[in-house]
């Protein structure tokens, strides 16, 4: 039974200042196909609050933040809910013209924990259905670690098509896509001689064939639920909501002058058990 659901992101990196945003007026995509009774969605922070308020208006690259090491990073968050399921995997595609490297990690919502520290080191959600409403999640799974803590609770995963590389790119693609066109360095061929077949502009620019990630292992629904009956208990009855912290970070020699647009998808499709 294939249950799937996606968001499809625009982000663009534009001059100086830099900033990055979701295509249509912050309108995503989203993609969803349920086959009851099992459902699986993908919502933005909040009470399950539309995938569309998912906002990345707010990266904004200083060259001086660059000189200095500061800011190298923007973070969003994002959750995966459902009933009736008991494993799932996360996806993540996306192109490569800007320089981004992306990262998954699970979260808590700290929001009502009465504790100043963990909302100080949690991502900030403003709600778009509360007027001033605001949500905070922190690094942890089940319980808070912070970003002390951050890579304990990293989603473990791979790029299905990217490894070293021998010529230095770090992408290991086939030398043409399912359509035959051939993948190169550049967007195009300038043809030299239309009467020859075999001189053709339809190359694919590298940075333009997206990177598949996936997690190495599907997410157990009740993997924070086996010594707490009440909350198993609450998750067969009402479903579950998993939050992540999608962290997005550069490093100092991004190029602030480029004018590039990169496409990012997360989906999230029913998994199986881990096999022994």
């Amino acid at each position: 039974m294939a249950i799937t659901c996606s968001l499809v992101f625009a982000v663009t990196l534009v001059g100086i200042p830099v900033y990055a945003w979701f295509s249509n007026q912050r309108k995503a995509a989203v993609m969803t196909k349920i086959d009851a009774p099992t459902t699986l969605y993908i919502f933005a922070g909040g009470q399950q609050e539309d995938a569309a308020n998912i906002d990345l208006g707010d990266i904004y690259i200083k060259q001086a933040d660059l000189e200095a090491g500061n800011n190298m990073y923007a973070e969003y968050v994002f959750c995966v809910a459902g009933k009736d399921v008991s494993y799932y995997d996360l996806q993540l595609a996306h192109t490569t013209n800007i320089p981004f490297t992306y990262d998954i990690y699970h979260a808590v919502d700290v929001t009502d924990s009465g504790n100043a520290g963990q909302i100080n080191d949690s991502v900030e959600y403003k709600s778009a259905k509360i007027a001033n409403k605001k949500y905070y999640y922190a690094y942890g799974d089940g319980t808070y670690v912070g970003s002390a803590g951050r890579d304990t609770v990293q989603l473990e995963g791979r790029y299905i098509n990217k490894d070293d590389g021998e010529d230095g790119t770090g992408f290991a693609l086939p030398n043409s896509d399912q359509k035959g066109a051939e993948i190169n360095g550049k967007s195009y061929d300038i043809v030299s001689d239309p009467n020859d077949p075999t001189n053709k502009a339809d190359n694919v620019q590298i940075n333009a064939y997206p990177l598949y990630w996936q997690t190495s292992d599907s997410i157990e629904v009740y993997r924070n639920a086996k010594n707490n009956e009440t909350l198993m208990d609450d998750i067969k009855t009402n479903g579950f909501n998993d939050y992540y912290i999608l962290r997005i970070s550069w490093s100092d020699d991004i190029n602030l002058t480029d004018k590039e647009t990169d496409i990012i998808y997360i989906t999230a499709k029913v998994g199986t058990a881990k096999s022994n």
